[in-house]
């Protein structure tokens, strides 16, 4: 029979602990913060803008429509809204079921994801 710190590292408490202080050793950077690409990228765009086209695109199409016409590249927009919470705007019109408004997104360039789940 294992000792009582083996088994404690083998039980649900000692993984998620155990798991827990790995991933806080790992230095981390936040999504806003990515890749130098992903910053060039958000960099050229107005916070403001950005953040306006993920919002909109839960259910506003003219205010999608409006803002994607005169900055085409909001398509590809995604906001962090805060912890961890970062939705581009194609993720936002699919996750309320808009496919018109996902449809005026990957027409101006947005790219679809899909998720297989088992």
């Amino acid at each position: 029979m294992p000792d009582r710190a083996a088994q404690s590292l083998l039980s649900r408490r000692g993984f998620v602990v155990g798991s827990a202080a790995a991933i806080a050793a790992v230095p981390t950077v936040a999504l806003a913060k990515g890749d130098e690409a992903a910053s060039e990228f958000s960099a050229s765009m107005d916070p403001a803008l950005v953040k306006n086209a993920v919002a909109f695109s839960h259910g506003n199409e003219k205010g999608v429509r409006e803002l994607i016409e005169k900055q085409p590249e909001l398509a590809k927009a995604a906001w962090d809204w805060g912890f961890g919470d970062v939705e581009s705007a194609i993720g936002a019109a699919s996750h309320v079921g808009n496919r018109a408004i996902a449809e005026v997104l990957i027409a101006n360039g947005a790219r679809p994801t899909r998720i297989v789940r088992a």
